[in-house]
């Protein structure tokens, strides 16, 4: 006998994921194999896929071979969950690695990553090598000492005031120039029913300074750092984007990541976002 399509097997359902059809195969066993063998899951064309198949007795000798296809396309498919939930935020917090300036640690001093020098003739090492917490010296000090990152900044032989220099102490942390901090960043998604308007969310965000619609208490708050009187706060970069497709709608993502020190981001390197550019509603 020859497979045939099952009497009012053929079946169509249209959820929030999609379309999909089902059609039903009737015959002998090796023929139920033999369609169930060709079936290439996960591949179509037209945007329909198959995403199963199975083979199962019906009766006797007379077997079926199930087969579903997906169509996922967004033109096809009802997109969930409902418009009303388009556009809200929702976030989460979680936490990254920044690499900092060893100089902008709150224990840094001098000695950890500079050699100091002297143009004396002894070897008299000063009592502030060890606590100074800058390389900025008085005019008096620097006649005799001074501070430099490398041998090679020394002059060579005598310098324009007839003095000679050499260095007395080494770095006590050499080689090291940065520092790891681990802070926070704040993930920020929302949902759109078509990838132009999640693009829409995400565009012109990155590397600049911006506050997420919620901090989770953390600070960076633009109304509380802008304040007159506050003290310095830290405050929020945009430095993450992505749009993805979770099957029912289009999700933007932002993520913000707080900044290292009370002193916030350097507004002479990275721009501050606009007024109007940090809202994610109202954009549909």
């Amino acid at each position: 006998m020859a497979a045939i399509i099952k009497f009012q097997s053929r079946q169509v359902e249209r959820n929030e994921s999609g379309t999909s059809r089902t059609i039903i195969y009737s015959g002998t066993l090796e023929e139920m194999q033999e369609i169930l063998n060709t079936q290439a899951i996960g591949s179509g064309m037209g945007g329909e896929r198959v995403v199963s198949a199975a083979i199962s007795q019906e009766s006797g000798e007379i077997w079926q071979c199930e087969v579903r296809y997906q169509n996922d396309s967004i033109n096809d498919a009802i997109v969930g969950p409902d418009d009303t939930a388009y556009g809200k935020k929702s976030a989460q917090l979680s936490c990254g690695l920044l690499s900092m300036p060893l100089e902008a640690h709150p224990k840094y001093l001098a000695c950890w990553n500079y050699y100091l020098a002297t143009s004396l003739p002894e070897n008299t090492v000063p009592e502030w090598w060890e606590t100074a917490k800058s390389t900025v010296l008085n005019d008096e000090t620097r006649k005799n000492y001074n501070w430099v990152k490398s041998i090679g900044e020394l002059p060579i032989g005598v310098d324009n005031n007839g003095k000679r220099w050499r260095t007395i102490r080494n770095p006590v942390k050499p080689g090291i120039e940065s520092y790891d901090l681990a802070t926070y960043q704040i993930t920020e998604s929302a949902k759109y029913p078509t990838p132009q308007k999640a693009g829409r969310m995400i565009e012109g965000k990155l590397n600049k300074i911006a506050t997420p619609s919620q901090t989770f208490g953390l600070g960076g708050d633009k109304v509380k750092r802008l304040s007159p009187g506050k003290k310095p706060a830290p405050n929020w970069k945009c430095d993450g984007a992505s749009i993805s497709w979770n099957g029912k709608c289009w999700i933007a993502t932002l993520t913000y990541t707080r900044s290292g020190d009370d002193q916030g981001w350097d507004t002479d390197l990275y721009q501050k976002e606009a007024a109007k550019g940090n809202q994610l509603e109202g954009q549909l």
